[in-house]
């Protein structure tokens, strides 16, 4: 059985003030390309597949044509929920779709089981979309609370009767213990970046996963194994920040599916319609060159500038400037155009508040009930 492993799709999202729909559909069209051109059995989507629970009916129906796309081929799609969509909304398509596509859109225990058959017998596809200890807590009607993610876990796990003699895949969207941040990870934690230290989110560790014969991870950007092969962030189709501009391109993760103990793994590669390039130098320099005036662009101004100045030069020569970075300017970090404080999680407004009022750091526990907060609130809600 040959799969398609992809997550993270954020169908309906802005770089800065900039509507990605064109980009969006483009990569979309490149996996359905990709899956017929590999011949591949099933399509997996490991969480986020619209960049808020609320979508607008523009980014519905492109999901919806995607679907189409696979289904009239008789590709299978199986997704599941992550922390951007709405698990109610996101289950709503089955009924318009009909046969072959599976979603799991809210957390149920035990987990969502599809078996389909190859010439060599089953292959279970498990599904777990986005939860929080408190949602496991609820759903199982446990008395007590659970303190992180990884016990939350283990509860959905030793609840699981899963035959290793047969392949078994899971589809979850969470942190597993071994990530690297891709630097457009839209979450509530209180990180500071550091993977090491997910606080209020939490990170599950690798042996929850060792009954599985392929872990198809979604939530993190950027394209990554973690400890072997076949434990995979398939990381999103486009880079949404600055951050990810020097990261690995983007892709989706080709599974060729043997026999038990036979299986193999590659990466695909997707090239976004617009790249998202850096560009560095003096503004004499920057308004001296040509452009693609298609690119998304992140400019370093290397002189003494001032940002007015220098953004009112620059956008005669740059159709879509992402964000402006002056290092020589001491007003930097009070003046970071458009999307310094788009960059901002509310949990860090809260703690910076709460530090120039105390003059102390906000403790452990109440970040992590912060985030708690923030993370349900986000999918009610649907706000970043």
């Amino acid at each position: 059985m040959k799969i398609l492993h992809t997550s993270d799709l954020h169908i309906g999202k802005y770089i800065g003030t900039y509507d990605l729909k064109e980009d969006t559909e483009y990569v979309l069209n490149q996996v359905v390309d990709t899956a017929i051109r590999e011949r591949v059995e099933v399509v997996l989507i490991s969480g986020d597949v619209f960049d808020r629970p609320n979508p607008s009916e523009e980014a519905i129906k492109m999901y919806v044509s995607f679907l189409k796309k696979l289904l009239d081929k008789n590709i299978k799609v199986i997704a599941i929920s992550g922390n951007h969509d709405s698990g109610i909304r996101l289950s709503a398509y089955k009924d318009i779709l009909g046969k072959g596509y599976f979603v799991e859109g809210e957390f149920n225990s035990p987990m969502r089981k599809v078996s389909l058959n190859d010439e060599y017998g089953p292959v279970n596809f498990y599904m777990l979309p986005f939860f929080t200890p408190f949602i496991v807590k609820s759903n199982l009607k446990l008395e007590k609370g659970l303190e992180n993610y990884d016990l939350a876990m283990d509860e959905i796990i030793k609840r699981e009767n899963i035959d290793t003699s047969q392949r078994n895949i899971i589809l979850a969207h969470q942190f597993v213990a071994g990530f690297k941040f891709g630097g457009s990870e839209e979450d509530f934690s209180y990180s500071n970046g550091d993977e090491k230290n997910v606080a209020g989110v939490g990170i599950i560790s690798l042996d929850k996963f060792q009954n599985f014969d392929y872990v198809a991870l979604g939530h993190i950007h950027k394209p990554q194994k973690i400890s072997r092969e076949t434990i995979r962030y398939s990381g999103s189709l486009l880079k949404y920040k600055t951050s990810e501009i020097d990261g690995p391109d983007k892709s989706v993760v080709i599974i060729d599916l043997k026999e038990k103990g036979n299986i193999e793994v590659k990466l695909d590669p997707i090239k976004p319609l617009h790249p998202f390039v850096k560009i560095e130098g003096l503004l004499s320099e920057l308004t001296n060159t040509n452009p693609n005036e298609n690119d998304y662009v992140y400019l370093i101004v290397d002189d003494d500038k001032t940002p007015i100045e220098a953004k009112n030069k620059l956008t005669p020569y740059y159709k879509r400037i992402v964000d402006i970075e002056f290092p020589n300017d001491t007003l930097q970090q009070k003046m970071n155009l458009d999307t310094s404080l788009a960059d901002k999680r509310p949990i860090d407004f809260i703690c910076e508040y709460y530090r120039e009022k105390t003059n102390k750091d906000l403790d452990e526990e109440n970040k992590k009930l912060l985030a708690e907060i923030f993370i349900e609130a986000n999918k009610e809600g649907g706000q970043n």
